[in-house]
């Protein structure tokens, strides 16, 4: 049975003000956590604290086997829903099969992100 103490929260996408731009957030290493099958269950959850009239934001997750990030790919059905206004925060539940994940979030107009985290297993000792 899972605990909430098995769990860590990293920081995908630290606070950032973004302006018409696409940033990559900080690559996380999954070695240290659960890998069941092959795939490791994911959660992650994305908080935008403003966001200016007209402007669309995109985020996603992508993985690869990379540290830093050369290789990241998206994962299929690892992208929040377009925020266009604040509506408080989102969470998707996706699987990762590589080493490393981050968040990369496109800004079309002004917004500020409050975070994005993932939360990950712990394996087992």
């Amino acid at each position: 049975m899972t605990t909430q103490a098995q769990f860590d929260a990293k920081e995908l996408l630290p606070a950032v003000s973004q302006a018409a731009s696409t940033v990559n957030g900080t690559t996380v290493d999954l070695q240290p956590y659960l890998n069941s099958g092959g795939k490791r269950q994911m959660k992650a959850i994305l908080n935008v604290g403003s966001i200016s009239s007209g402007t669309t934001l995109d985020c996603k997750i992508q993985e690869g086997n990379a540290s830093n990030g050369s290789d990241a790919a998206d994962i299929t059905g690892a992208a929040f829903t377009q925020v266009t206004t604040v509506t408080g925060q989102q969470e998707i539940h996706f699987k990762a099969s590589k080493r490393y994940v981050r968040a990369v979030c496109v800004t079309v107009g002004t917004a500020y992100v409050r975070c994005c985290i993932l939360l990950a297993e712990r394996r087992y000792r």
